[in-house]
Order: C-alpha cells, then sequence, then structure tokens
C-alpha cells in the first residue's frame, strides 16, 4: 500500500474558533459516496482512513485534504505522521480575510471585521440591489446570508456576530453566469499550475461537478487574469506557511445587461472537489520525495 487518505472535508469547522473541534472522520461517513466522486484525487489503490481501518498507519506516507490538528492527533494515534503548520496559519489562510488581502476584485465589496462596520455596510445601497454576506469560514455554500433592499433585525444579527467571529465579506448580489477554477500546489521547488476549470454548482452555492474548461469556455483574457490571480494566491500563502494544494474559485457574472468576470472569489488552501481534475497527471502531492505540507 503506499499511501493513505484523511479526507477531513469539514476542515473550515475545525478552524473555525467559533466551533467545537469536529471529527475528521465524521465527512466520510455522513456522505461516504463523497469517496468515490474523489476517485480523481485518491489512486484506486490507496487506501481511505474511515473507510477502511488499518489496524497502523506506521510506515504509510499519509494525506490529508486539510493537515488540521485533529487530523494529525488521529494519524499519530494510530503509529502514523501526518506534518501542517499551526492551527494560526491554518486560520488565516483558510479564511476569506487572506483572499481579501490580496485584494477584492468585485466593485463594491469589502471584508469588515467591525460589527458598526458591517452593519454600516449593508445599511448602504448595493450597485444590484442585494448583498451578499459571508462569513469567515465557510464552505459548500455554509455561512451566508442574502440581504435586500432593507435589512432587518435576522440581517444585521448575522453580519455583527460574523464579524466578531472573524470577519464578514460583503459584496453584491450578483447574477452568476459560469464558475470556473484553477488549482496549483506549492512546495520547495516552487509552484505548480493546473488547468482551469468549469465547476457546476447549485443555486445554494454547494458543488455538483468540475470539468476541465475547454478552449471554448474562457477567453484569453479571462485565462490570462485567472492566472495572474493564482500567482498573487500563492504568494500570499508562501507568505503565510502554506504549502501544498490550493486553488482559487471565479466566476462570470451578469450586471446590468454586461457580463463581466471575477477573477478570483475564493482561495482555497487545501484540497478541493476539482483540484485533480485541473491538476490532470501534475501531482507533486504524490511524489514521495517531496518535502511539502500535505
Amino acid at each position: 500500500m503506499k499511501r493513505a487518505w484523511l479526507l477531513n472535508l469539514d476542515a473550515e469547522d475545525e478552524v473555525d474558533p467559533t466551533r467545537r473541534q469536529s471529527d475528521p472522520l465524521a465527512a466520510v461517513a455522513r456522505r461516504p459516496e463523497l469517496v468515490e466522486q474523489l476517485r480523481g484525487l485518491v489512486p484506486i489503490d490507496d487506501l481511505v482512513i474511515g473507510r477502511e481501518r488499518p489496524a497502523s498507519l506506521a510506515g504509510i506516507r499519509v494525506l490529508a485534504w486539510c493537515p488540521t490538528p485533529a487530523a494529525r492527533a488521529l494519524v499519530a494515534k494510530r503509529g502514523g505522521r501526518l506534518d501542517g503548520p499551526g492551527i494560526d496559519v491554518l486560520r488565516h489562510t483558510l479564511s476569506r480575510a487572506l483572499s481579501a488581502s490580496i485584494g477584492l476584485s468585485l466593485e463594491a465589496s469589502t471584508f469588515v471585521d467591525d460589527p458598526d462596520g458591517a452593519v454600516t455596510k449593508i445599511l448602504g445601497a448595493s450597485p444590484t440591489g442585494a448583498w451578499l454576506a459571508r462569513r469567515a469560514y465557510g464552505f459548500a455554500g455554509r455561512g451566508r446570508r442574502v440581504i435586500g433592499r432593507a435589512p432587518n433585525d435576522l440581517d444585521r444579527a448575522f453580519v455583527v456576530r460574523a464579524a466578531r467571529e472573524g470577519g464578514v465579506l460583503v459584496e453584491p448580489l450578483v447574477e452568476r453566469v459560469a464558475d470556473f477554477g484553477l488549482h496549483g500546489h506549492l512546495d520547495e521547488r516552487g509552484l505548480t499550475r493546473g488547468e482551469p476549470t468549469t465547476t457546476h454548482v447549485d443555486a445554494a452555492g454547494v458543488w455538483r461537478k468540475t470539468e476541465r474548461a475547454s478552449s471554448d469556455d474562457l477567453s484569453h483574457g479571462e485565462r490570462t487574469a485567472l492566472q495572474g490571480e493564482l500567482n498573487r494566491a500563492a504568494r500570499a500563502l508562501l507568505e503565510a506557511g502554506h504549502r501544498g494544494p490550493f486553488g482559487i474559485d471565479a466566476y462570470r457574472y451578469r450586471l446590468g445587461g454586461e457580463v463581466r468576470f471575477n477573477p478570483r472569489c475564493e482561495v482555497n488552501a487545501r484540497y478541493s472537489m476539482g483540484w485533480a481534475v485541473g491538476m490532470g497527471d501534475r501531482r507533486p502531492d504524490l511524489d514521495n520525495g517531496t518535502t511539502s505540507i500535505v
């Protein structure tokens, strides 16, 4: 057996300081079908911890969706080793604050960690007539709220609490036409880039499918913008102490009858559902000689 995988898909719940420490095996136990959906990521002969129950992980190379403290502790308890950064690094790199620190490319967007500032923001006029507020930590469409022209008490309470708990990203609610991604891997050899992907999500922002983007899916300018944002994200993650898989999300949207492109709406400092699709056979994470953090 060459490798074992710990698919702690709800890693953001663990690093979120407002939540309890999560069980690294809970996601696979709750939704075992996700393992099959990740077969492009996990080679067929590799073991998935939780679905299989090895007596010991000693001598087996272990990779994790995200090397959280709970994931590392579980692996160590079974005689294995999983390297990773400290919790402060994870909280920084997995927060939407990191992407905001690079710069927000959607007009009128802001990341706020001040409750009064968050309320002031949603009381202001959105260019589209509505706001989308998203907590600092969230995934699969969780931790977000649509706020209309006249914010109510529940809207105010959401952004106030989010601001206190790590910050809140407030952006105009736009009509998304198509979703895209670009992925990479950072280690001592540098940045390995993947190819752009198209992402299929439902109305709540939950992932459904990822495919390689065709030559017709993205214009030359959009591809160039994606590459530039991947490079910017890579520099920010390196500076923050991240090594291993990451990716960015992007989308095309319609505003006032004009179709525009947002080349970076998220930075995912971990594996993601479409990561292996975008990377294809460029898999430095599977290289046993690497010393990168995975």
